[in-house]
């Protein structure tokens, strides 16, 4: 029988419990404002309870094979 502190008795499948660990330093949950952020470096997404959603970083590239579609009451481009 698996002790409770061994993960894989709660995850039967082969993880890279490494690869989470580090993933796991990167994402961040604020029980007060139920936001999710998820921050590598200089790049930040933040996702708000409210549908509110904020992309943060030094250069935003899309690439895409196919039409974007913006929707919105006001597009406001500087």
């Amino acid at each position: 029988m698996k002790k409770a502190s061994d993960p894989s008795s709660f995850f039967p499948i082969d993880m890279d419990w490494e690869a989470l660990a580090a993933l796991s330093k990167l994402i961040r949950f604020d029980p007060a404002s139920e936001s999710l952020t998820v921050q590598n470096g200089k790049s930040k997404l933040v996702l708000e309870k409210d549908g509110t959603i904020w992309v943060e970083g030094k250069r935003l590239v899309q690439n895409v094979t196919e039409d974007i579609y913006l929707k919105g009451a006001t597009i406001h481009l500087n």
